[in-house]
């Protein structure tokens, strides 16, 4: 499994917006993981399963993955969201309204 899966990450003014490659994968492949101390926990796909299925022609691998990702301060972990399609997984993260001010300059 790669270290580093490849992913795109933007912010949004109200949410982090992640992005996975997910060849092959559906949502049952996937598990996310809130471990606390701001760190989220994705593992996708099972390669040792797919090594034990028997293939007359075997030329690519469906993706897989493990990783861990460090989340900024200020979210909101009780609305992370994540979806599966067509290929990506999507992970939403919106920042937490608490503790968020303006500040009036006099």
């Amino acid at each position: 499994m790669p270290e580093n899966h490849p992913m795109n990450v933007k912010e949004s003014e109200g949410a982090w917006e992640i992005e996975f490659r997910a060849t092959g994968l559906t949502k049952e492949d996937v598990q996310i993981e809130y471990k606390g101390e701001d760190v989220l926990w994705i593992k996708a796909g099972d390669r040792e399963k797919e090594k034990k299925e028997e293939y007359n022609r075997h030329e690519f691998w469906k993706d897989y993955f493990d990783t861990r990702l460090q989340l900024p301060s200020g979210i909101d972990t009780d609305s992370i969201e994540a979806k599966v399609e067509n290929g990506i997984l999507y992970i939403t993260i919106p920042k937490s309204k608490e503790g968020q001010r303006k500040i009036e300059v006099k």
